[in-house]
């Protein structure tokens, strides 16, 4: 119980789960710095953990996110909502503090709403205080019942916060930067953010009461991963962005005062993964770089991620330099890849160059994802394909992408406030449908904008690039294209899918379990239905699920013409392909996409195979990678990487497929037993390990682990080799190098040796 506390802030379903919220951690320090003490009750973490397997649903913010904004459609929902709704009220009435504190987003506004509402017709002495990043938008507050809440938060609370408080325990609000008082003031009503000046005031957030064990265990890592504000703001001012209308102005903390909280949360907490919240964490370099050398100098080793803009004017060195400081992951918003379109949005500044930073992020190993929008008012069909073709030229540094939608109009953003200055003709009644449906020139409608998002889905599955298809239900669910259906046709496909299965020593494998080095043959069994097929591609890409860093990833792929077959013209009627896998390198819980395609950049599948096809390869790590330890006379102690005995492994990447050896010279006392130990890691991920005991003779000793043929495809890696005597390490290597993709092999982690053969005609 905390019978002294001032007031409960909490944060109620349904937000991801994430990272904590950030934002009452901070208030909790802001509200301490001014003698005023705060409970946090986070009902959000503790009703997902506590939820059954079918509720959990409602926090897969792709399926509900509609649900719970739009207003008829929140109140279909509300009688499967009532035992958590009424849950949380007791709750939050359960604490004796007389002011309650809800940090509202988007995907919970109308849920913070309905509790509000019942907590005041329950206990009408409680003082109700709305704040968060939907306290912004004047259209959200009034999703709000009338009399619900006393005061809206509108921007920065650490300090308008204890003013709303302080009025509101006096019966006597009045005019204060940044609040909205309901008694006095129309919730709709524009309002200037309350706005914190210097960013070095912005206390260290206090998680002293935030269940920091449910986001462990929520994280398939087992990790806990914690947010960062590095700025508030934008330094952009894109016409389809509502940040500069929200939040004025653009304020970075100091390089300094980021590593500052990086550090001390680092040591009260055990977190070493780190998220940056910002819109755009690169805004000043500088202060970057002046992050990445504080860690460097403390050696601390942290891992941290962040969304940023594509600048062309970020150098190799300084990239270089943030993925030693521990940066694993940069979301890019890249958008458009139109001039044209970028114009309009108002983004074409000299320093942006979406290929170099992608390039030069990807060279210096780190995770590259980008964030791509499609439809923006004035956007052409040449200016789609434009877009269309860097995803092409660009597959190579791009790992994933994080969210493809069609452009919707946000409150507050620039074509919300001048329409008419973008074209646009049409604008519907009603927020959902004004923010979607809008009509633009060239028969730019809200179904073109859709079916574009599909054609761009399907230019990334050729590509081999990853992306959670599931985006797609935000805005329709006609728009969704799942990569294990086949896209809906008229009638029967060109070339139809009978069977796909996986083969072990030629027999479907039971349960789909192999072990790494077990042959595997993915079968397909199809018809050619219609006359005039040409030479028609068929294509296999395996998934892993549940990586920690980013979901599902593409770990291997293949197809025909990449492997130089050719099948030629076929007639109607029956055949069987294959695609082997002569040695399977990969271990995990794997998933197999199988498709037949008329070629490799077509929009659409022939035919996709729609059965499940599962499997699990027993071993550890997610490449299994054979290698040789062995220990031989050496003239003169030597450490480090080659690519064979004759010469050194500086920059110069290997090929997949090449051999390579790691070297540890040994002193001529050291003999008898020895542990050696080889990791190979790809960014935070251990893709191989090699352990094994050796025996030291004594004198000068080499000792060396073989990796051969080299198994990983393109990607910057790093090998960590040590020799242990009783547990105490005598020597060791740690070194980055580069693999140059083999592209007959496919795109993905793992290289493989594989074969096609197509027979048709077969009688079966």
């Amino acid at each position: 119980m905390h019978p002294s506390a001032d007031i409960t802030l909490t944060i109620c379903p349904f937000c991801e789960l994430e990272t904590p919220p950030i934002g009452i951690a901070i208030l909790r320090s802001a509200l301490r710095r001014q003698g005023l003490t705060a409970r946090v009750i986070d009902l959000n973490a503790e009703e997902l953990a506590a939820a059954e397997p079918d509720r959990r649903l409602l926090w897969d913010r792709q399926r509900y996110l509609m649900d719970l904004m739009d207003p008829a459609r929140f109140v279909r929902l509300l009688p499967e909502l009532d035992p958590i709704l009424e849950r949380c009220v007791a709750r939050l009435l359960s604490t004796p503090a007389r002011f309650i504190g809800f940090s509202t987003f988007n995907q919970n506004m109308r849920v913070s709403a309905e509790i509000a509402a019942r907590i005041r017709r329950a206990d009408p002495s409680r003082k109700i205080i709305f704040g968060g990043p939907s306290c912004l938008v004047a259209a959200e507050r009034q999703w709000v019942p009338e009399g619900a809440v006393d005061a809206f938060v509108v921007g920065d609370g650490e300090e308008a916060l204890p003013g709303a408080m302080a009025a509101l325990d006096a019966d006597q609000p009045s005019a204060m930067a940044g609040v909205v008082f309901t008694c006095q003031d129309d919730p709709g009503a524009m309002v200037e953010p309350a706005l914190l000046s210097d960013l070095s005031r912005q206390p260290v957030p206090d998680y002293g009461e935030h269940p920091l064990d449910l986001y462990r265990a929520a994280d398939p890592s087992g990790e806990l991963e914690l947010p960062i504000v590095g700025s508030r703001g934008c330094f952009m001012t894109c016409a389809f962005c509502n940040e500069r209308g929200l939040i004025k102005r653009y304020r970075s903390r100091t390089g300094e005062a980021i590593f500052d909280e990086m550090r001390r949360l680092h040591e009260r907490h055990g977190a070493a993964r780190f998220n940056f919240t910002d819109a755009a964490f690169n805004g000043r370099p500088a202060v970057l770089e002046r992050l990445a050398d504080l860690i460097l100098e403390h050696d601390l080793s942290l891992r941290w991620r962040a969304q940023a803009i594509p600048r062309g004017d970020m150098s190799r060195e300084l990239m270089t330099k943030l993925r030693r400081a521990g940066l694993t992951s940069v979301t890019y918003g890249v958008e458009s890849a139109a001039p044209h379109v970028l114009k309009l949005m108002r983004r074409d500044h000299s320093w942006l160059a979406p290929g170099k930073a992608l390039r030069r992020t990807r060279a210096a190993g780190v995770e590259v994802a980008i964030n791509l929008m499609v439809g923006f008012p004035g956007e052409t069909e040449e200016d789609f394909q434009q877009t269309l073709d860097f995803v092409r030229k660009n597959r190579d540094h791009v790992d994933r992408v994080d969210n493809i939608h069609p452009f919707f109009i946000s409150p507050l953003s620039a074509v919300e406030r001048a329409p008419e200055t973008f074209g646009i003709q049409q604008l519907p009644d009603g927020p959902m449908a004004r923010a979607m449906e809008w009509v633009g020139p060239e028969g730019n409608t809200y179904e073109r904008r859709k079916e574009r998002v599909v054609r761009l889905c399907q230019a990334l599955r050729a590509a081999g690039i990853p992306f959670d298809e599931s985006q797609l239900n935000v805005y329709d669910q006609t728009a969704e294209v799942q990569p294990d259906e086949p896209t809906p046709d008229a009638g029967e496909p060109a070339v139809a899918l009978d069977d796909v299965a996986l083969l072990g020593d030629g027999e479907r494998a039971p349960d789909g379990a192999f072990s790494p080095g077990d042959r595997l043959t993915v079968l397909f069994r199809y018809r050619v239905c219609h006359p005039g097929v040409a030479d028609p591609l068929f294509r296999v890409q395996v998934f892993m699920a549940n990586r920690p860093d980013s979901g599902e990833s593409m770990v291997f792929g293949s197809n025909t013409d990449r492997a130089g077959l050719h099948i030629g013209p076929l007639e109607v009627g029956p055949g069987e392909a294959r695609l082997t896998l002569h040695q399977l390198n990969m271990a995990g819980q794997l998933r197999v996409v199988a498709g037949v395609w008329p070629e490799e950049m077509a929009p659409e599948a022939y035919d996709i195979w729609q059965g499940p096809l599962s499997l699990n390869v027993q071993g550890g790590g997610l490449v299994h990678q054979p290698a040789e330890v062995e220990v031989e006379p050496g003239q003169a102690p030597a450490a480090g990487l080659a690519v064979d005995d004759g010469h050194g492994l500086e920059d110069a990447p290997l090929r997949a497929g090449e051999q390579l050896v790691a070297r540890l010279g040994v002193d001529p006392d050291q003999r008898g037993s020895a542990a050696v130990c080889a990791r190979v890691f790809r960014g935070q991920d251990m893709v191989s390990q090699a352990d094994a005991e050796v025996t030291l003779p004594g004198g000068p000793q080499l000792v060396r682990v073989r990796f051969a043929p080299l198994n990983l495809l393109g990607g910057s890696y790093r090998l960590r080799f040590t020799l242990s005597v009783a547990g105490e390490q005598l020597a060791s290597v740690d070194q980055g190098f580069q693999v140059r993709s083999g592209r007959t092999d496919g795109a993905g982690l793992a290289r493989h040796h594989a074969t096609w053969t197509v027979d048709h005609n077969r009688q079966r």
